[in-house]
Protein backbone atom coordinates (compact mmCIF):
# COMPACT_ATOMS: atom_id res chain seq x y z
CA UNK A 1 0.00 0.00 0.00
CA UNK A 2 3.09 2.38 1.16
CA UNK A 3 5.87 1.67 -0.74
CA UNK A 4 9.49 3.25 -2.40
CA UNK A 5 12.59 4.40 -0.69
CA UNK A 6 13.15 8.18 -0.18
CA UNK A 7 14.25 10.91 2.14
CA UNK A 8 11.68 13.34 3.96
CA UNK A 9 12.22 16.05 6.77
CA UNK A 10 15.00 13.74 7.32
CA UNK A 11 12.95 10.52 8.71
CA UNK A 12 13.12 6.90 8.57
CA UNK A 13 9.83 5.55 7.95
CA UNK A 14 10.00 1.81 9.63
CA UNK A 15 7.19 -0.65 9.21
CA UNK A 16 6.72 -4.21 10.26
CA UNK A 17 3.79 -6.87 11.77
CA UNK A 18 1.73 -3.65 11.38
CA UNK A 19 3.63 -1.88 13.59
CA UNK A 20 4.28 2.12 12.15
CA UNK A 21 7.03 4.33 13.50
CA UNK A 22 9.22 6.97 12.37
CA UNK A 23 13.28 7.41 13.22
CA UNK A 24 15.11 11.01 12.99
CA UNK A 25 18.29 10.86 11.92
CA UNK A 26 19.92 13.83 13.70
CA UNK A 27 18.54 13.06 16.99
CA UNK A 28 18.13 8.90 16.22
CA UNK A 29 14.91 9.53 18.19
CA UNK A 30 11.56 7.58 17.49
CA UNK A 31 8.51 10.36 16.77
CA UNK A 32 5.73 7.99 18.19
CA UNK A 33 6.39 6.46 21.58
CA UNK A 34 3.11 4.00 21.27
CA UNK A 35 1.95 1.24 18.37
CA UNK A 36 -0.84 3.77 16.72
CA UNK A 37 -0.75 3.36 13.19
CA UNK A 38 -0.54 0.47 10.40
CA UNK A 39 1.28 2.64 7.77
CA UNK A 40 2.47 5.55 6.87
CA UNK A 41 3.61 8.01 3.99
CA UNK A 42 6.38 10.48 3.75
CA UNK A 43 6.47 13.67 5.81
CA UNK A 44 5.83 16.66 3.41
CA UNK A 45 5.44 19.94 5.23
CA UNK A 46 5.60 18.62 8.43
CA UNK A 47 2.88 16.30 7.86
CA UNK A 48 3.01 12.39 7.47
CA UNK A 49 -0.58 10.88 6.33
CA UNK A 50 -0.72 7.68 8.61
CA UNK A 51 -3.78 4.72 8.55
CA UNK A 52 -5.19 2.26 11.39
CA UNK A 53 -7.04 -0.58 9.59
CA UNK A 54 -9.11 0.26 6.65
CA UNK A 55 -9.40 4.99 7.70
CA UNK A 56 -6.58 7.30 6.84
CA UNK A 57 -5.63 10.15 8.74
CA UNK A 58 -2.54 12.46 9.55
CA UNK A 59 0.12 13.59 11.90
CA UNK A 60 2.31 16.33 12.71
CA UNK A 61 6.23 15.99 13.85
CA UNK A 62 5.35 15.83 17.47
CA UNK A 63 3.38 12.84 16.80
CA UNK A 64 0.20 14.82 17.37
CA UNK A 65 -3.02 13.40 15.38
CA UNK A 66 -4.20 16.50 12.95
CA UNK A 67 -6.42 14.57 10.83
CA UNK A 68 -9.02 12.35 11.86
CA UNK A 69 -8.60 8.77 10.75
CA UNK A 70 -11.87 8.96 8.64
CA UNK A 71 -10.71 9.00 5.32
CA UNK A 72 -10.62 6.04 2.70
CA UNK A 73 -7.46 7.24 1.33
CA UNK A 74 -5.84 10.56 1.60
CA UNK A 75 -2.64 12.01 -0.59
CA UNK A 76 0.40 13.55 0.83
CA UNK A 77 -0.06 17.47 1.54
CA UNK A 78 1.12 20.28 -0.85
CA UNK A 79 0.68 23.80 -0.21
CA UNK A 80 -1.58 23.26 2.48
CA UNK A 81 -3.95 20.75 1.05
CA UNK A 82 -4.56 16.90 0.81
CA UNK A 83 -6.80 15.38 -1.71
CA UNK A 84 -9.14 12.86 0.27
CA UNK A 85 -11.37 9.64 -0.61
CA UNK A 86 -14.60 8.80 0.88
CA UNK A 87 -17.09 6.67 -0.40
CA UNK A 88 -15.36 6.53 -3.97
CA UNK A 89 -15.68 10.23 -4.48
CA UNK A 90 -12.81 12.52 -3.90
CA UNK A 91 -12.24 15.85 -2.07
CA UNK A 92 -10.03 18.28 -0.52
CA UNK A 93 -9.02 18.65 3.07
CA UNK A 94 -6.53 21.17 4.10
CA UNK A 95 -4.05 21.37 7.19
CA UNK A 96 -6.27 21.89 9.87
CA UNK A 97 -9.01 19.84 8.88
CA UNK A 98 -11.24 21.70 6.90
CA UNK A 99 -12.48 19.99 3.87
CA UNK A 100 -12.50 22.81 1.23
CA UNK A 101 -14.09 20.80 -1.16
CA UNK A 102 -16.68 17.84 -0.44
CA UNK A 103 -16.76 14.32 -2.28
CA UNK A 104 -18.02 14.64 -5.12
CA UNK A 105 -15.18 14.18 -8.09
CA UNK A 106 -14.21 10.82 -9.68
CA UNK A 107 -10.23 12.29 -9.78
CA UNK A 108 -8.76 15.31 -8.74
CA UNK A 109 -5.54 15.86 -9.67
CA UNK A 110 -2.54 18.29 -7.87
CA UNK A 111 -2.05 21.66 -7.12
CA UNK A 112 -0.18 23.32 -9.71
CA UNK A 113 -0.03 27.35 -10.67
CA UNK A 114 -2.99 27.13 -7.89
CA UNK A 115 -5.31 24.94 -9.96
CA UNK A 116 -6.37 21.05 -10.30
CA UNK A 117 -7.54 19.18 -13.01
CA UNK A 118 -10.86 17.39 -11.94
CA UNK A 119 -12.53 14.43 -13.79
CA UNK A 120 -16.85 14.30 -13.27
CA UNK A 121 -18.69 12.03 -15.16
CA UNK A 122 -16.34 11.13 -17.91
CA UNK A 123 -15.51 14.59 -18.21
CA UNK A 124 -12.35 16.89 -17.31
CA UNK A 125 -11.93 20.46 -16.32
CA UNK A 126 -10.14 21.97 -13.81
CA UNK A 127 -10.75 24.05 -10.29
CA UNK A 128 -8.98 26.81 -8.29
CA UNK A 129 -7.44 26.21 -5.49
CA UNK A 130 -10.72 27.02 -3.43
CA UNK A 131 -12.56 24.93 -5.42
CA UNK A 132 -14.41 27.26 -8.21
CA UNK A 133 -14.29 25.65 -11.49
CA UNK A 134 -12.03 27.37 -13.68
CA UNK A 135 -11.75 25.46 -17.05
CA UNK A 136 -15.34 24.27 -17.75
CA UNK A 137 -16.09 19.95 -18.22
CA UNK A 138 -15.77 19.98 -21.77
CA UNK A 139 -12.29 17.59 -22.51
CA UNK A 140 -12.10 13.78 -23.24
CA UNK A 141 -8.94 14.72 -20.70
CA UNK A 142 -7.11 16.89 -19.38
CA UNK A 143 -3.89 16.73 -17.96
CA UNK A 144 -1.96 19.08 -14.84
CA UNK A 145 -0.69 22.45 -15.61
CA UNK A 146 2.68 22.04 -16.29
CA UNK A 147 5.08 25.05 -16.65
CA UNK A 148 1.99 27.27 -17.26
CA UNK A 149 0.49 24.24 -20.31
CA UNK A 150 -1.81 21.42 -19.90
CA UNK A 151 -2.52 18.70 -22.46
CA UNK A 152 -6.16 18.44 -23.32
CA UNK A 153 -7.86 15.55 -25.33
CA UNK A 154 -10.63 16.79 -27.40
CA UNK A 155 -12.57 14.79 -30.55
CA UNK A 156 -9.80 12.04 -30.14
CA UNK A 157 -7.15 14.52 -30.87
CA UNK A 158 -4.62 16.14 -28.27
CA UNK A 159 -3.21 20.23 -27.58
CA UNK A 160 -2.68 22.48 -24.73
CA UNK A 161 -4.43 24.68 -23.46
CA UNK A 162 -2.38 28.02 -21.16
CA UNK A 163 -2.05 28.88 -17.51
CA UNK A 164 -5.27 31.09 -18.39
CA UNK A 165 -7.63 28.15 -20.02
CA UNK A 166 -7.43 29.17 -23.27
CA UNK A 167 -6.02 26.95 -26.09
CA UNK A 168 -2.64 27.27 -26.75
CA UNK A 169 -1.44 24.37 -29.14
CA UNK A 170 -4.59 23.30 -31.09
CA UNK A 171 -5.28 19.84 -30.71
CA UNK A 172 -4.15 18.58 -34.05
CA UNK A 173 -2.64 15.50 -32.65
CA UNK A 174 -2.22 11.86 -32.26
CA UNK A 175 -0.21 11.98 -28.91
CA UNK A 176 1.60 14.94 -27.01
CA UNK A 177 3.79 14.70 -24.04
CA UNK A 178 4.06 17.73 -21.08
CA UNK A 179 6.05 20.68 -21.30
CA UNK A 180 9.57 20.69 -20.52
CA UNK A 181 11.88 23.79 -20.38
CA UNK A 182 9.26 25.45 -23.23
CA UNK A 183 8.95 21.94 -25.79
CA UNK A 184 6.76 19.15 -26.09
CA UNK A 185 7.42 16.20 -27.80
CA UNK A 186 4.36 15.70 -30.23
CA UNK A 187 3.24 13.07 -32.85
CA UNK A 188 1.19 12.94 -35.32
CA UNK A 189 0.59 10.12 -38.56
CA UNK A 190 3.29 7.64 -36.63
CA UNK A 191 6.13 10.93 -36.41
CA UNK A 192 7.68 12.57 -33.54
CA UNK A 193 8.76 16.46 -33.17
CA UNK A 194 8.21 19.17 -30.65
CA UNK A 195 6.34 22.13 -30.47
CA UNK A 196 6.82 25.21 -28.25
CA UNK A 197 5.02 26.75 -25.95
CA UNK A 198 3.21 29.36 -28.12
CA UNK A 199 2.21 26.54 -30.42
CA UNK A 200 4.79 26.50 -33.24
CA UNK A 201 6.25 22.97 -34.82
CA UNK A 202 9.93 23.98 -33.11
CA UNK A 203 10.93 20.77 -34.26
CA UNK A 204 9.84 18.67 -37.33
CA UNK A 205 7.68 15.25 -36.92
CA UNK A 206 10.92 13.25 -38.23
CA UNK A 207 11.76 11.17 -35.82
CA UNK A 208 10.61 7.91 -34.85
CA UNK A 209 10.26 8.12 -31.34
CA UNK A 210 10.98 11.15 -28.84
CA UNK A 211 11.68 12.39 -25.49
CA UNK A 212 11.41 15.60 -22.80
CA UNK A 213 14.08 18.06 -23.31
CA UNK A 214 16.13 18.07 -19.84
CA UNK A 215 19.45 20.73 -19.34
CA UNK A 216 18.68 21.57 -23.24
CA UNK A 217 19.14 18.25 -24.78
CA UNK A 218 16.19 15.37 -25.99
CA UNK A 219 16.53 11.97 -26.65
CA UNK A 220 15.48 10.90 -30.05
CA UNK A 221 15.02 7.36 -31.78
CA UNK A 222 16.15 7.48 -35.62
CA UNK A 223 16.67 3.60 -37.09
CA UNK A 224 15.79 2.34 -33.97
CA UNK A 225 18.73 4.10 -32.19
CA UNK A 226 18.55 6.67 -29.29
CA UNK A 227 20.48 10.03 -30.32
CA UNK A 228 20.33 13.49 -28.43
CA UNK A 229 19.47 16.90 -30.08
CA UNK A 230 19.29 20.19 -29.21
CA UNK A 231 15.88 22.50 -30.00
CA UNK A 232 17.35 23.58 -32.84
CA UNK A 233 17.58 20.09 -34.05
CA UNK A 234 21.18 19.78 -34.26
CA UNK A 235 22.20 15.96 -33.73
CA UNK A 236 24.87 16.08 -30.49
CA UNK A 237 24.97 12.96 -29.80
CA UNK A 238 25.01 10.27 -32.56
CA UNK A 239 22.53 7.27 -32.68
CA UNK A 240 23.89 4.58 -31.34
CA UNK A 241 22.38 4.12 -27.81
CA UNK A 242 19.54 1.41 -26.91
CA UNK A 243 18.73 2.72 -23.68
CA UNK A 244 19.40 5.96 -21.51
CA UNK A 245 18.38 8.05 -18.96
CA UNK A 246 17.74 12.20 -19.58
CA UNK A 247 20.68 14.51 -18.50
CA UNK A 248 21.36 15.30 -15.25
CA UNK A 249 23.68 17.45 -13.23
CA UNK A 250 25.32 17.94 -16.82
CA UNK A 251 25.40 13.91 -17.73
CA UNK A 252 23.30 11.39 -18.37
CA UNK A 253 23.42 7.30 -18.17
CA UNK A 254 23.38 5.40 -21.61
CA UNK A 255 23.57 2.26 -22.61
CA UNK A 256 25.77 1.31 -25.60
CA UNK A 257 23.92 -0.91 -28.19
CA UNK A 258 26.99 -2.56 -29.12
CA UNK A 259 28.15 -4.08 -26.45
CA UNK A 260 24.60 -3.74 -23.85
CA UNK A 261 27.14 -1.81 -21.35
CA UNK A 262 25.90 1.24 -19.88
CA UNK A 263 28.40 4.18 -19.34
CA UNK A 264 27.96 8.22 -19.10
CA UNK A 265 28.37 11.17 -21.35
CA UNK A 266 28.84 14.84 -20.76
CA UNK A 267 26.25 17.29 -23.11
CA UNK A 268 28.99 17.83 -25.49
CA UNK A 269 28.98 13.74 -26.51
CA UNK A 270 32.18 13.25 -24.93
CA UNK A 271 32.72 10.16 -22.18
CA UNK A 272 32.77 10.69 -18.32
CA UNK A 273 33.23 6.73 -18.00
CA UNK A 274 33.62 4.04 -19.99
CA UNK A 275 31.07 1.68 -21.05
CA UNK A 276 31.76 -0.44 -18.49
CA UNK A 277 28.51 -0.84 -16.54
CA UNK A 278 25.62 -3.89 -16.47
CA UNK A 279 23.61 -1.16 -14.82
CA UNK A 280 23.27 2.54 -14.02
CA UNK A 281 21.02 5.15 -12.65
CA UNK A 282 20.65 8.74 -12.94
CA UNK A 283 23.07 11.52 -11.40
CA UNK A 284 21.70 12.81 -8.27
CA UNK A 285 23.43 14.79 -5.70
CA UNK A 286 26.79 14.17 -7.37
CA UNK A 287 26.85 10.54 -7.01
CA UNK A 288 24.89 7.68 -9.72
CA UNK A 289 24.40 3.98 -8.56
CA UNK A 290 26.22 1.46 -10.96
CA UNK A 291 26.37 -1.74 -11.19
CA UNK A 292 29.24 -4.67 -11.91
CA UNK A 293 29.66 -8.01 -11.33
CA UNK A 294 25.98 -8.14 -10.11
CA UNK A 295 27.31 -5.53 -7.37
CA UNK A 296 26.35 -1.90 -7.27
CA UNK A 297 28.27 1.13 -5.85
CA UNK A 298 28.70 4.72 -6.82
CA UNK A 299 30.16 7.11 -9.12
CA UNK A 300 30.55 10.87 -8.37
CA UNK A 301 30.22 13.87 -11.06
CA UNK A 302 33.51 13.34 -12.48
CA UNK A 303 33.06 9.22 -13.35
CA UNK A 304 35.45 7.89 -10.28
CA UNK A 305 34.38 5.24 -8.34
CA UNK A 306 34.31 6.77 -4.71
CA UNK A 307 32.09 4.01 -3.47
CA UNK A 308 32.77 0.33 -3.80
CA UNK A 309 31.18 -2.51 -6.01
CA UNK A 310 29.90 -4.61 -2.40
CA UNK A 311 25.59 -3.79 -2.27
CA UNK A 312 22.91 -5.41 -3.64
CA UNK A 313 20.63 -2.49 -4.43
CA UNK A 314 21.61 0.76 -4.32
CA UNK A 315 19.35 3.96 -4.36
CA UNK A 316 19.18 7.69 -5.33
CA UNK A 317 21.10 10.04 -2.89
CA UNK A 318 18.30 11.79 -1.04
CA UNK A 319 20.03 15.00 0.49
CA UNK A 320 22.88 13.31 2.27
CA UNK A 321 21.78 9.71 2.65
CA UNK A 322 21.16 6.41 0.13
CA UNK A 323 19.61 3.37 1.19
CA UNK A 324 21.88 0.34 0.14
CA UNK A 325 20.54 -3.10 -0.12
CA UNK A 326 22.49 -5.90 1.54
CA UNK A 327 21.17 -9.47 1.19
CA UNK A 328 17.68 -10.56 0.21
CA UNK A 329 15.61 -8.50 2.92
CA UNK A 330 17.82 -5.95 4.60
CA UNK A 331 18.29 -2.35 3.86
CA UNK A 332 20.57 -0.15 5.63
CA UNK A 333 21.39 3.52 5.17
CA UNK A 334 24.26 5.35 4.60
CA UNK A 335 25.83 9.06 4.46
CA UNK A 336 27.50 10.54 1.73
CA UNK A 337 31.44 11.39 3.34
CA UNK A 338 31.07 8.26 5.51
CA UNK A 339 29.78 5.39 3.18
CA UNK A 340 31.51 2.59 5.27
CA UNK A 341 30.06 3.87 8.04
CA UNK A 342 26.52 2.03 7.50
CA UNK A 343 23.25 3.08 10.39
CA UNK A 344 22.06 -0.51 11.03
CA UNK A 345 18.74 1.37 12.86
CA UNK A 346 17.20 0.42 9.62
CA UNK A 347 17.44 -2.78 10.25
CA UNK A 348 16.44 -2.76 14.22
CA UNK A 349 13.28 -4.76 13.33
CA UNK A 350 15.04 -7.71 12.35
CA UNK A 351 14.66 -8.76 8.35
CA UNK A 352 11.90 -5.50 8.36
CA UNK A 353 12.04 -3.02 5.04
CA UNK A 354 13.03 0.16 6.13
CA UNK A 355 12.06 2.69 3.94
CA UNK A 356 13.34 7.32 3.78
CA UNK A 357 10.17 9.28 4.16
Amino acid sequence: MFSGLSISAQYLRISQNEYLNYYHLPTHTYLLKDTLYQYGLDFQEDIAIVAKRTKMGAIDTLGKEIIPLIYDNITSFNKGQAVFTKNNLKGIVNNAGKEIVSSKYDFVGDLLYAKRVVMSDGKWGCIDEKGAIFVPFVYEYMGDFREGSAMILSNEKWGFLNILGKIQVKPIYDWVANMHEGKAAVMQNGQYGYVDSTGNELIPLQYDLAWDFSEGLAAVKIDNKIAFINDKAKLIIPAKYEDFFNFSEKVAAVKLLATHKWGFLRKDGTQLTDFIYDEAKQMKNNRAAVKKNEKWGYIDENGTEVIGFQYDEAFDFEQEYAIVGIGETKNVFMEREKPDDLDLSALAFGDSRASFM
